[in-house]
């Protein structure tokens, strides 16, 4: 089973995930996608605690 990669329109800032490599955004239709990196843990804990300041 392939993993599902998540990507973000650069256009519509949709985000969304897929098990394949999309060509068109599902929600405006255009071809201006980022595959999005995982983000390691200690990353997204950083982000929250910055976020809290």
């Amino acid at each position: 089973m392939a993993t599902k990669k998540k990507y973000r329109c650069a256009a519509c800032n949709w985000k969304f995930s897929r098990n394949f490599q999309p060509t068109l955004c599902p929600y405006c239709g255009k071809a201006a996608l980022e595959e999005q990196p995982m983000q390691e843990a200690n990353d997204i804990v950083k982000e929250v605690d910055r976020l809290g300041k």
